[in-house]
């Protein structure tokens, strides 16, 4: 699905995305959150939709201070 300029939308992850969060390696609050920062540098610059690899560092990085981790 892509909006009328030819950029997927902000709300695009991968669908492989979901078998981390089954496994419980990231929450799907993590997804949330990655999300609103893709969505964020979508509105600074024209940004390429980050690949699965991107989406999974993203959700590891948001995920390290919850488990109580103070670097990435």
């Amino acid at each position: 699905m892509t909006t009328t300029s030819g950029t997927p939308p902000v709300s695009t992850v991968s669908p492989a995305i979901e078998d981390y969060c089954t496994a419980r390696v990231i929450a799907f609050a993590d997804v949330t959150a990655a999300r609103m920062l893709v969505g964020i540098a979508r509105k600074a610059t024209t940004v390429a939709e980050p690949s699965l690899l991107a989406w999974l560092g993203m959700c590891l990085a948001l995920r390290t201070p919850r488990d109580g981790h103070t670097c990435v």
